[in-house]
C-alpha cells in the first residue's frame, strides 16, 4: 500500500508544480470526511485498474478549486468559469490519479477522470473500502485524497 508521505509527496508536486501553490500536511483520519470542507465542494474521481483496483479522490473546497483554475489558466479570478474549474479540477484528479498509480503495483490504468460539485452530497463506491484519507492545507483551505480499494 502507499504511504501517507507518497500521497502528500506526489500532491504537494503537482500543486507547486503546476498551480505555483504550496500543500502542507492537514488533518489526518480514517473517514471521508467531507465536513472538513465545511461549504461548496468538487470532487475529482478516477479509477485505477490493473495490479491495484480501486479509486482516487480529490476533494476541493469550491474557492481552492477556483483558485487552482486561476493560477492554471492564467485567468482572473472574476473570468474563471464553472467549466474552467471542471476542467482543472479534472487534470489535477488526473494528474495526481497518475502519480498515485506510478507508486502502486502495476501494470495498470487510469480512467477519464469525473467530477461533482456541491454542498450536500455523498460519494459511495460500490465494491471498495476506504483504505487512505489523507488531509492537506493549500493556501489556508482545506482538501483531501481518498484511495478506495476495490474488495470484490
Amino acid at each position: 500500500m502507499i504511504e501517507t508521505e507518497n500521497i502528500f509527496e506526489i500532491t504537494h508536486s503537482v500543486f507547486s508544480t503546476m498551480l505555483d501553490l504550496q500543500c502542507e500536511m492537514g488533518e489526518q483520519t480514517d473517514e471521508a470526511n467531507t465536513e472538513s470542507l465545511n461549504t461548496d465542494h468538487v470532487v475529482g474521481c478516477i479509477h485505477i485498474s490493473g495490479g491495484w483496483n480501486g479509486v482516487i479522490q480529490l476533494m476541493l473546497t469550491a474557492e481552492s478549486a477556483a483558485k487552482a483554475a486561476t493560477q492554471m489558466l492564467q485567468v482572473a479570478t472574476e473570468d474563471v468559469t464553472h467549466d474552467d474549474i471542471i476542467d482543472t479540477v479534472s487534470e489535477l484528479t488526473n494528474m495526481v490519479g497518475g502519480g498515485i498509480k506510478g507508486v502502486l503495483p502495476g501494470p495498470s490504468s487510469l480512467s477519464l477522470p469525473s467530477l461533482t460539485s456541491g454542498d450536500d452530497f455523498n460519494i459511495r463506491i460500490p465494491g471498495a473500502a476506504l483504505v487512505q484519507s489523507v488531509g492537506f492545507q493549500c493556501e489556508g483551505q482545506p482538501m483531501r485524497i481518498l484511495l478506495h480499494q476495490s474488495v470484490a
